[in-house]
C-alpha cells in the first residue's frame, strides 16, 4: 500500500497523466483515510481541478475578472490605411502631427499620431515606450489604443477628443471665474498626480497639450503622452521653436538643464495663473528673453486681475510657482488646498450614477472568452461620447481623486445614490469579482470594463459592428480562426476555448458563424448576468 507521505512527491499532472490517484485511493485503508485527512482531500482536490483544466472548465467558468481589453495593440504589418478612412488635422501639438481617423467597419472615431521612426534608436526602444503608453490608465489622461507602422512613421492612435485646448477656451471666453477655473485645474492636478505616481513627469505640460473632451465641457484630458519621462529636455532650442509661447510655463530647473519631477506643478501654476488672470505671468519679446524673466522670477503681481483673486486663490498659485522644487507644493498636496472646495461640482443626475453602480453589482466574470469579448468591445466599441460620459461618472465616484476606486468610495456611493441600496458585504464581494490587478481598489480600466449594462454594450449596433470587425476578410461569415486572432492581444485565448464556446451554436460544426449565429454567440456569453 502506498504510504501517504510518500504521495508528497507527485505532482497533481503526474497524478492524472499516470492515472494513479483512484488506484490509490483504493488501496487506502480506512484506518489511512481517517488518520491522513488533509493529504487525502488536498490531493484529490488538486487531482480533480487538473482534470477540469484540461477540460477547460477554469477556462469556461471564472468568477473574479481576470481580463479588462486594456491594452495598446501593435497592428504589426497592417496598413493603418486599411483599417481608417485618414481626414484632416484637427492637432499641431509641438512636431506632432494629429488627424481624425475613422474606423471604416464601425464609424469610430479617433485621433492618429504620426511619429517618425529616426525619433527611435531602435524598434525595441519604441515597444518599451509604446508599453508605457499602454499602462496609462486614469480619465483625465488620454488613452492610446492601437499602434499601426510603413517604412518611415509609426501611427499612434488614441481617443478623440473634440474640444479646444483649454488656452483657446480662454481666448473665445476671457478668463476663468474662480470656480470654473477650480474644475479645470482640480482635473490637471488629477492627471498630474497620477503620472508621478508612475515615477516620470509629463514634462512639456502647457495649455496645448491640456484638451477638453468636447466643445464647452469642463472635462479635460491631457495629451502628448508620448514624451513623459525622468530625463531633462535634451534639445530646448527645438522644444521652443515650435513657438514661444511654450517657453512661458518651463520651470527654472528646466532652463537649467536639470530635471525634477515638480517641474509640471510649476507648469500647472502658471496654467492656473493664465486662466484666472487672462495672461501668462512671463513673457518677452522672444522665447530667450521669456526664459530670462522665468529665471529672474519676475512678473506682475499688482495687476487689478490678479489682486482681485481671493486669497486662497493667490496662494495656492504662487505655491505651485515657486522658484524653488523643494519650496513648490506637490500635486498630492495641492488638491487638498482649501481653494477647492470652491469647486465646481458639477452633479450628475442619479439616475446616471444608478446606472453605473448596479452594472457594476449585476457583473459576473464568466470565462476568459467572455471577458476578452467584454474587454474587446468596451475598447474598441464604444464612441468616444459613451468614454467621456463613463469618465465623469468614475470621477464623481472618486472622492480624493486619487485615480481608483476604493471601498469606502465605493460603500458611500451605494449609500447616497437614489435607487441603489446594496449591504457592505455584496460590496466587498464585488470589489472581489471586479478588482483583476488585486489591488483591493478598482482602477479606471477595470470600472470602463463592468459600468456599462449589457443592453447599451450587447446592442444591435453593436453587435452589427462587431460582426463587421471580426469579419476580416468580409465574407459575411466569421470563423473561429478569426475570433481567436482579434482577442489574441488578450494571451489568454486559444481556439478550443473558442471552439467549445461557439458548438451550440454552430451545430453542423462548420467552423463559421454568420451574423445571426454570431449574434447567439456573443449573448449566450453574457446569459445569466
Amino acid at each position: 500500500m502506498a504510504d501517504v507521505r510518500e504521495m508528497r512527491i507527485f505532482s497533481a499532472e503526474q497524478i492524472v497523466v499516470q492515472q494513479e490517484l483512484p488506484n490509490i485511493l483504493k488501496n487506502y485503508s480506512k484506518e489511512v483515510i481517517r488518520n491522513n485527512p488533509e493529504d487525502i482531500i488536498k490531493f484529490s482536490r488538486e487531482y480533480f481541478e487538473q482534470l477540469l483544466k484540461e477540460d477547460g472548465f477554469f477556462d469556461d467558468h471564472l468568477d473574479k475578472l481576470q481580463v479588462t481589453g486594456k491594452s495598446l495593440l501593435f497592428r504589426k504589418g497592417e496598413k493603418i490605411t486599411n483599417v481608417y478612412e485618414i481626414g484632416d488635422m484637427y492637432s499641431d501639438s509641438y512636431y506632432r502631427k494629429a488627424r481624425v481617423g475613422i474606423h471604416k467597419k464601425t464609424g469610430i472615431e479617433r485621433a492618429i499620431l504620426q511619429k517618425s521612426k529616426s525619433d527611435y534608436p531602435s524598434t525595441e526602444a519604441f515597444l518599451k515606450k509604446m508599453e508605457v503608453l499602454g499602462s496609462y490608465d486614469h480619465p483625465n489622461i488620454v488613452r492610446y489604443l492601437e499602434v499601426y507602422e510603413d517604412e518611415h512613421y509609426y501611427f499612434l492612435v488614441c481617443e478623440c477628443l473634440k474640444g479646444n485646448d483649454i488656452i483657446d477656451q480662454v481666448w473665445r471666453q476671457g478668463r476663468h471665474t474662480e470656480e470654473y477655473g477650480a474644475t479645470i485645474l482640480k482635473q490637471i492636478l488629477n492627471g498630474v498626480l497620477y503620472i508621478h505616481s508612475k515615477g516620470v513627469a509629463h514634462n512639456l505640460l502647457a495649455p496645448i497639450n491640456i484638451l477638453h473632451v468636447n466643445p464647452g465641457s469642463p472635462e479635460i484630458k491631457i495629451i502628448d503622452m508620448d514624451e513623459a519621462g525622468n530625463q531633462p529636455i535634451k534639445d530646448l532650442d527645438k522644444f521652443l521653436r515650435y513657438g514661444e509661447y511654450r517657453g512661458c510655463y518651463i520651470a527654472p530647473e528646466t532652463i537649467k538643464g536639470q530635471w525634477n519631477i515638480k517641474c509640471d506643478e510649476f507648469a500647472v501654476g502658471i496654467i492656473m495663473y493664465y486662466l484666472l488672470v487672462g495672461d501668462v505671468p512671463f513673457y518677452g519679446w522672444d522665447y530667450k528673453e521669456t526664459l530670462k524673466l522665468i529665471t529672474e522670477y519676475k512678473f506682475d503681481q499688482t495687476s487689478y486681475n490678479f489682486t482681485s483673486l481671493s486669497i486662497e486663490a493667490r496662494d495656492l498659485m504662487l505655491r505651485l510657482m515657486a522658484y524653488k522644487p523643494e519650496d513648490r507644493i506637490s500635486a498630492q498636496d495641492a488638491l487638498k488646498h482649501p481653494w477647492f472646495n470652491k469647486a465646481q461640482k458639477g452633479e450628475l443626475r442619479s439616475k446616471d450614477l444608478g446606472d453605473a453602480l448596479n452594472s457594476i453589482k449585476k457583473f459576473h466574470a464568466g470565462g476568459k472568452l467572455k471577458q476578452a469579448v467584454q474587454g474587446y468591445f468596451t475598447q474598441n466599441l464604444l464612441s468616444q461620447q459613451e468614454l467621456n460620459d463613463l469618465a465623469a461618472l468614475f470621477q464623481q465616484f472618486d472622492k480624493n481623486s486619487n485615480g481608483v476606486l476604493s471601498r469606502d468610495e465605493l460603500i458611500d456611493a451605494y449609500r447616497t445614490t437614489r435607487g441603489v441600496n446594496f449591504s457592505e458585504k455584496e460590496i466587498d464581494e464585488m470589489i472581489r469579482r471586479v478588482d483583476a490587478d488585486g489591488s483591493g481598489d478598482i482602477n479606471y480600466s477595470e470600472f470602463i470594463n463592468v459600468a456599462v449594462s449589457n443592453e447599451k454594450l450587447l446592442s444591435d449596433e453593436k453587435l452589427e459592428k462587431a460582426f463587421r470587425v471580426f469579419d476580416r476578410d468580409g465574407n459575411n461569415e466569421v470563423t473561429i480562426q478569426e475570433i481567436k486572432e482579434l482577442l489574441d492581444a488578450c494571451r489568454m485565448i486559444d481556439e478550443k476555448m473558442v471552439q467549445r464556446a461557439i458548438k451550440d451554436i454552430d451545430r453542423i460544426g462548420k467552423g463559421k458563424l454568420t451574423f445571426v449565429e454570431f449574434k447567439r454567440f456573443i449573448q449566450s456569453l453574457f446569459q445569466g448576468q
